[in-house]
């Protein structure tokens, strides 16, 4: 049986984070993911981070997003991704 290849996820900490409100974690599902994060402190959402491919200006392909919850320069908005919250994989982890 192959070995399932790691995901990179994204952890929100929520508002009430003053520093690195948000952060990356590599697992082999969200559920996974949610689990180690949990070790460190409580996320308050979490996301799969995907990242699509696109022409770049010297013509190679980039892959590129900003960590900022607001008008990012480039790429695509955090608010974009398909977020889920401590209480949805909490329950898909427990139930």
């Amino acid at each position: 049986m192959a070995k399932k290849q790691n995901k990179l996820f994204i952890i929100d900490w929520g508002k009430k984070c003053s520093d690195g409100r948000y952060a990356m974690i590599e697992a082999a599902s969200i559920e996974d993911a949610f689990m180690d994060a949990d070790s460190i402190g409580s996320p308050a959402a979490m996301a799969e981070f995907k990242i699509k491919t696109t022409e770049g200006d010297d013509g190679g392909k980039i892959k590129y997003i900003e960590l900022t919850p607001d008008n990012p320069y480039s790429g695509p908005k955090l608010s974009t991704l398909k977020w889920k919250t401590s209480s949805e994989l909490f329950r898909s982890i427990h139930c």
